[in-house]
């Protein structure tokens, strides 16, 4: 689906909200700006560099992406889980351990670490899927309808945990159904509508 319309770029520390309704071209805007879909004109830039010219490790790097309805059911215990999220950065990982256990107690996984994801809930499953996307520590997140499957306690969790990415200089970019609940947690809204930008301002701007 092309997009078009106003210029989409995440700021430092910000945390900015991506809404339409179903087929509006939410999750192909996500994928065009993490670099694993062309876009049909113009660049996408992470970190000042074209994204289409980072190397698949550079790119993991710099971006962490959570695809809709995404959720660790391998068999593998939770902890396992969440340090793949650590595999970019090789076998040598002093900090592994660290971040694994803060990511764990972010996203409220800690009590489950030796639990298998594939017999956990599917609401354990997404946040543990969070935790490995946090995990990447990458300065970019880009997540598509990480709070449709969350209970409320979840969805807390969840958008705690993305807060404090911002607060510590990332950029978090999400998509949202919810026009209402982006314009509560974001600081700027993109409405998408069939697959242009229709508007990108500060949520009062939007209401």
């Amino acid at each position: 689906m092309p997009l078009a319309g106003a210029s989409v770029a995440g700021r430092v520390g910000e945390l900015l909200a991506i809404v339409g309704p179903p087929e509006s071209g939410k999750s192909t805007l996500l994928r065009v700006l993490a670099g694993d879909v062309a876009p049909t004109s113009g660049e996408v830039r992470i970190a000042g560099r074209d994204a289409r010219e980072l190397r698949p490790r550079e790119r993991a790097l710099l971006r962490a992406v959570l695809p809709q309805n995404e959720a660790a059911s391998s068999p593998s215990t939770v902890r396992e889980a969440v340090r793949y999220g650590r595999a970019t950065y090789g076998r040598v990982d002093r900090a592994a351990d660290s971040v694994v256990a803060e990511v764990l107690s972010a996203t409220g996984t800690a009590h489950l670490a030796t639990r298998v994801c594939a017999e956990l809930t599917v609401d354990q499953r997404c946040r543990v899927a969070l935790a490995r996307l946090l995990a990447q520590r990458a300065p970019l997140l880009l997540l598509d309808e990480p709070l449709a499957a969350l209970d409320r306690e979840g969805r807390t969790r969840v958008l705690s945990a993305l807060r404090d990415r911002t607060r510590s200089g990332d950029t978090v970019v999400i998509a949202l159904r919810d026009l209402d609940l982006a314009t509560t947690l974001a600081d700027r809204v993109a409405v998408l509508d069939h697959g242009r930008v229709r508007d990108l301002d500060a949520p009062a701007m939007l209401s």
